[in-house]
């Protein structure tokens, strides 16, 4: 089913084979396979997302935060998908190096809020930013420990993580996340439905 979800929950299905999302209803162009990608952050000028974060009251301020001695997240050995969601890390990297941007690193947090969030929809067979129970990406990553969360990426269907990352990188809304230099953490989630689709989380933090 091709289908492009013009907000919040409205989704049209316009054919068959590809499907994209853009939650700020813009269309982004193709994508490949029985697809879903949506992307959602805070409000900006260029009217790319709906869905804003509260602005952290330190931001600006980080003269008494020092993150070169923390260590890299290591994933969890048990997590089936841990190899994947490392990988999209890797490449959404050597995407912004291309234009750029710092590297992010894998933050903790974010990674538990974005496995918890694909988890809910390979579960409970939903795509979206909004989880049933209403809560945005930021009151997902608040609830796991992060409260600089920024924007979101989403995905289902895509077999690797070369291939989400490439539908990423084609959207021109998950494309300005990925390459948001303000952004300096990442959080990764992969969770398999029981028919074996594959759902991505991707998650921004500023610190």
């Amino acid at each position: 089913m091709l289908a492009i979800a013009l907000g919040a929950g409205a989704v049209i299905g316009v054919g068959t084979g590809a499907a994209l999302a853009t939650f700020a209803g813009e269309d982004d162009g193709p994508a490949g396979g029985d697809q879903l990608i949506a992307a959602t952050s805070e409000a900006d000028d260029a009217g790319l997302v709906t869905q804003s974060a509260e602005p952290s009251p330190d931001d600006g301020d980080s003269d008494d935060t020092d993150e070169s001695d923390d260590p890299e997240p290591q994933p969890e050995p048990d997590d089936p998908h841990a190899a994947l969601a490392a990988e999209v890390v890797d490449l959404t990297n050597a995407e912004r190096e291309a234009a750029g941007c710092p590297a992010v690193k894998a933050n903790e947090e974010l990674a538990t809020a974005a496995t918890g969030h694909s988890s809910d929809m390979a579960t409970n067979d939903y795509f979206d930013h909004t989880s049933q129970d209403g809560r945005t990406f930021t009151d997902r990553a608040s609830a796991a420990g992060y409260d600089d969360a920024m924007s979101e990426n989403i995905a289902a269907g895509y077999p690797t993580a070369a291939a989400v990352v490439e539908g990423w990188m084609n959207s021109p809304g998950h494309r300005a996340n990925i390459l948001n230099c303000d952004a300096r953490a990442v959080g990764l989630g992969v969770a398999e439905a029981g028919d074996g689709t594959l759902y991505w989380t991707q998650m921004f933090g500023r610190a």
